[in-house]
């Protein structure tokens, strides 16, 4: 199964990091990448531009909401992903672990990818479901 490792960062607590150790984050997590890549558990990556450059799109009635930057109320931006392949939830969990960023305070979040747009429904016991 694949996972998505969601990358997400304060932009302004990454930005006062020194210049010194946002470099060594950098190496290790190409390191990272290219031993995931030799194992073949990557399956692709990308790291997105800063959140300045995003736009947001909502619908209300019948109008469409455009906004420039990421959604407001949210202190976090999406920086980047990882698509693992994995045979569980744990062993994904593992590899994200070693994701050098989290010892400056990066989140990371894992979520199992859909094969199709049934899997976007609510969890099981929810009130949508």
């Amino acid at each position: 199964m694949q996972y998505a490792i969601l990358i997400h960062i304060d932009e302004q607590r990454w930005d006062k990091v020194p210049a010194a150790d946002r470099q060594r984050v950098k190496a290790d997590t190409d390191a990272l990448v290219v031993d995931l890549t030799k194992t073949g558990k990557l399956k692709g990556a990308a790291i997105l531009q800063g959140g300045y450059t995003a736009r947001t799109l909502k619908r209300t009635s019948d109008r469409f909401q455009v906004m420039d930057g990421p959604f407001a109320e949210a202190k976090e931006v999406l920086a980047g992903f990882q698509l693992v392949e994995c045979e569980s939830m744990e062993e994904a969990t593992a590899i994200a672990q070693r994701f050098p960023g989290l010892q400056l305070g990066i989140t990371i979040e894992i979520r199992p990818v859909g094969d199709d747009c049934a899997m976007l429904r609510t969890a099981p016991g929810s009130a949508g479901h």
